[in-house]
């Protein structure tokens, strides 16, 4: 078979571990070896019709009168168009059909569906992880929120095709409970599957909340777990999280990165910055993912992604938290918690690393810390932070910066010290930002400028910011003492680290280097 359209394959493995069993078909060369697969497999019910109007609202019929969602396969172009008042009909009258388009076109804009996903191969390995993912989201969508349509394309260069396979793969399945509930599925099952495994993880991404656990669950929750945060995750866990996570697992060995990888991992909050973690989770893959969020998206970052639930992480917690077996679960978080104290921040000479870290230890309590996406999260993540420092950070940034204009924003509506690392890069991206007049004196700017752009100290000057250049470890400290005033000055201040980017990244192996 060839590998251009594995995906197809795995479509029609997940449409029937996903129990789509009904399929309208209408033929086409573009589409005709995936009906013909799909006809060969006795699993399916398929009903053939030419006329794509009517094919469409004859499966808007079937799915009516059973509840559950139904396939209609056609091509694109013409064939797609013709489905529109269907589809339409579908996402008024919430009917769960799934339409599946073959083709060089796609006219996703179109369609009035919930979801529309694109099959397109992958440029690396990790294609059909990623295919997969897209199918289930989509599949999973007809029912989520509401009943309705979703398309799914699948672009094809070649019809003159031939799919080889008899047999269907072992496909990764999402499943997603609407919250722990009999009316949605019984959860006794997820229960039991959470209390098979002694190596349990919970990793918490970017949240924008702090969140105080009752003491009584505090305890019975914490020894289940190993608690790996990020500090864009802030205060929301119940004890206290391993945060080094990172250096812990660039400086393990292999045999020690096995034993420290879990067999289940929970995630909830957003975005995760960590590719150590992502490393090691292909490497050691964990037996199931489980994420948990309150809207029940499909948040898939390691390709492992086999259960949603639908509900407040939090609530979640509290009310697992009494239905967890004891036996053998406390040895996978000590491992965790006793490499993680062995584990010393880095000490080394004037550097951009040194900068971050010696304005880490300083930070006054309580103030605002926005980190930008890159070596400002990096560099932070290798010193601890107090619990009373709210960390914020537009990680899902993409490059396209933000977080300078995001954090004088904040800074303007708050009443706290607000301190924002970010790099030359990221400064020199959002600097018109400096225009606005709703700059304070709790604003304080520490850009690490590594020689890529010239100084900010003249833009910064004629717009009132008080500026600091640090060149050596004297003027460093005077400048942290600045930037971590907990006094509101009458302007905001920019403290400009003038630094080399390769000796910043000799620094950082040479301390990875030397805590082996």
């Amino acid at each position: 078979m060839s590998t251009d359209y594995n995906h197809i394959i795995h479509l029609v493995a997940l449409l029937k571990e996903h129990e789509v069993q009904k399929i309208v078909l209408c033929p086409d060369n573009k589409n005709q070896v995936l009906s013909n697969y799909l006809k060969s497999n006795s699993f399916f019910s398929c009903h053939t019709l030419t006329d794509e109007r009517n094919a469409a609202f004859f499966a808007n019929g079937l799915a009516l009168q059973s509840g559950q969602p139904v396939a209609i396969c056609c091509s694109d172009g013409n064939a797609l168009r013709n489905m529109h008042p269907a589809i339409a009909e579908a996402y008024i009258r919430q009917i769960p059909l799934i339409v599946v388009s073959m083709g060089n076109n796609t006219m996703q804009s179109e369609l009035k569906v919930k979801t529309s996903v694109n099959l397109q191969p992958f440029a690396d390995d990790n294609n059909l992880t990623r295919i997969d993912t897209l199918i289930n989201e989509a599949i999973t969508e007809t029912n989520h929120h509401g009943k309705g349509p979703v398309h799914i394309h699948i672009p094809i260069s070649d019809s003159d095709f031939k799919l080889s396979e008899t047999a269907l793969p072992i496909v990764r399945t999402i499943t997603r409970y609407q919250g722990l509930n009999a009316y949605d599925r019984s959860y006794d099952e997820l229960i039991a599957r959470l209390n098979k495994y002694s190596r349990r993880m919970i990793v918490v991404g970017q949240m924008n909340v702090i969140y105080q656990f009752n003491k009584s669950i505090t305890k019975q929750l914490y020894k289940h777990f190993a608690w790996l945060k990020e500090h864009t995750g802030n205060k929301t866990i119940p004890g206290i999280p391993i945060s080094n996570f990172d250096s812990i697992l660039r400086m393990a060995p292999e045999k020690t990165q096995q034993k420290m990888s879990p067999d289940l991992v929970i995630t909830y909050g957003k975005q995760l910055f960590s590719e150590q973690l992502s490393t090691l989770f292909r490497q050691f893959p964990p037996k199931e993912h489980w994420h948990v969020s309150l809207d029940g998206e499909i948040f898939d970052p390691f390709g492992l992604l086999t259960t949603v639930i639908e509900m407040d992480p939090f609530e979640f917690l509290e009310k697992i938290a009494l239905m967890m077996d004891n036996d053998k679960t406390e040895m996978f978080p000590r491992l965790w918690e006793n490499t993680a104290k062995a584990i010393v921040p880095p000490t080394c000479d004037f550097s951009s690393i040194k900068a971050v870290g010696q304005l880490m230890n300083c930070l006054p309590h309580p103030s605002a810390l926005h980190l930008a996406n890159g070596i400002a999260i990096q560099y932070a993540q290798l010193f601890s932070l107090a619990e009373d420092i709210e960390v914020c950070s537009n990680l899902n940034d993409g490059g396209n910066g933000g977080i300078l204009p995001t954090a004088i924003g904040y800074a303007a509506a708050s009443n706290e010290i607000n301190i924002v690392i970010l790099s030359d890069k990221d400064f020199f991206h959002d600097m018109n930002v400096l225009c606005c007049s709703d700059m304070g004196g709790n604003l304080r700017i520490m850009l690490l400028n590594t020689g890529s752009f010239s100084s900010a100290k003249d833009w910064a000057v004629v717009r009132g910011f008080r500026y600091m250049s640090v060149q050596n470890d004297g003027e460093l400290t005077n400048a942290v003492a600045s930037l971590t005033d907990p006094q509101p000055a009458t302007s905001p201040l920019l403290v400009e680290i003038f630094s080399d980017a390769d000796n910043d990244f000799k620094s950082l192996n040479d301390y990875f280097s030397n805590q082996k």
